[in-house]
């Protein structure tokens, strides 16, 4: 049976006024998240879920 691990990213962006600066951030952070592995699945309490297959070792 395939099993997951999960993490919840902070939505929060810093204060500022600079828009695609905090986007482009953003972007990078969940970039780098999906190049681990990491996929969307949902929106809670101000943060992102996301999931990825646990690999088996062995």
């Amino acid at each position: 049976m395939k099993q997951y691990e999960y993490k919840i990213a902070d939505i929060r962006v810093s204060m500022g006024f600079d828009e695609k600066k905090k986007v482009r951030e953003a972007e990078e952070q969940w970039n780098a998240l999906g190049r681990a592995g990491w996929q969307f699945c949902a929106q809670v309490n101000g943060g992102l879920v996301f999931m990825r297959e646990i690999q088996d070792e062995s």
